[in-house]
């Protein structure tokens, strides 16, 4: 890991009151030397970066994610742990003492079953009765790298203050380990689970989709409409993903952009259509679901796991 900060830039006069509601919520929940940074002090650390302020969390980290997740399953197998991957959950039969849960390789039996599927995680609920109220929706989102030789126009992660009544962060740019600097991600309406890259569309769960009331509850909003249509606009047009980036680095130009990878986030919504905006679960004495795992929840994800078995231990 590399500490090498997070800032979050205020370019008027609106985004600098979010970032002393951000400052106020970082100082409340015990993050160390949270601090506004003028512009002088913001270039100092972020010499391209525009702005006429900043709030710096100095502790803010990178990691290689992808070798992160394999060290915990290195670790988790020398201790026990057995993995089954590629093996999707087709029912699950709570009988006697046990869960039965039923796969297309093999039947397992478990006492005690943790639901942290992500794009599924509201289907493994269902199986069990759990989380009715609640469906997922795929968001994907596209990101650029700058290329290499332009990288050192960004020391640190750097985001725009986010709209506080909505779960997007917006355009950010983030160095990696490696020192590339990717920047992203839009949040565009995923026609799959699982389309991460090609065009194809998963007819089946676009049709469950659009025929689910919390769905067309949520496109009916016409706050939603807004932000969809704008991030639609910077997945279709370079440029326009451009303009936001040069909102945070105006020293960016077309050609720095390199298309780079995809992601799905899985965006959960409640009975009335509204998108949840926090860390959400629910538990049944042979459970435990976790229904909503919002940002940071990388960043945050040891911190998680604690929460959640000191949960189901007590």
């Amino acid at each position: 890991m590399k500490e090498v900060g997070t800032l979050v830039v205020a370019r008027n006069d609106k985004e600098s009151e979010t970032l002393r509601e951000l400052q106020r919520r970082g100082q409340a929940n015990g993050a160390p030397d949270v601090q506004i940074l003028t512009k002088d002090q913001l270039k100092r650390i972020e010499p391209y970066v525009g702005g006429k302020e900043a709030l710096l969390s100095p502790y803010g980290g990178i990691v290689d994610s992808a070798k992160l997740v394999q060290g915990i399953a290195e670790d988790g197998v020398k201790n026990g742990v057995s993995l089954v991957l590629n093996s999707e959950v087709k029912k699950i039969v709570d009988k006697n003492n046990s869960l039965i849960i039923e796969t297309p390789k093999s039947t397992y039996q478990a006492k005690f079953l943790v639901n942290c599927a992500g794009l599924y995680a509201d289907k493994i609920a269902w199986m069990m009765d759990v989380g009715r109220d609640y469906t997922l929706v795929p968001l994907r989102g596209d990101y650029y790298r700058i290329r290499p030789e332009r990288a050192y126009l960004v020391n640190s992660m750097i985001y725009p203050p986010p709209d506080l009544e909505m779960p997007f962060l917006g355009v950010h740019l983030t160095r990696r380990t490696d020192d590339s600097v990717i920047i992203g991600p839009n949040a565009m309406l995923a026609l799959g689970r699982e389309k991460y890259r090609d065009a194809s569309i998963n007819w089946l769960e676009v049709l469950r989709m659009l025929t689910d009331i919390r769905f067309v509850r949520l496109i009916s909003d016409l706050g939603f409409l807004k932000i969809a249509l704008h991030e639609l606009k910077l997945s279709m047009s370079r440029k326009a993903f451009l303009k936001a980036a040069q909102e945070l680095v105006p020293s960016l130009v077309e050609d720095d952009l390199i298309q780079d990878q995809s992601g799905i986030r899985a965006q959960l919504l409640d009975r009335k259509g509204h998108m949840v905006d926090d860390f959400l679960f629910d538990k049944t004495d042979k459970s435990f679901h976790v229904l909503n795992a919002v940002s940071p929840g990388m960043t945050c994800a040891f911190a998680f796991a604690e929460y959640v078995t000191s949960a189901i231990l007590h």
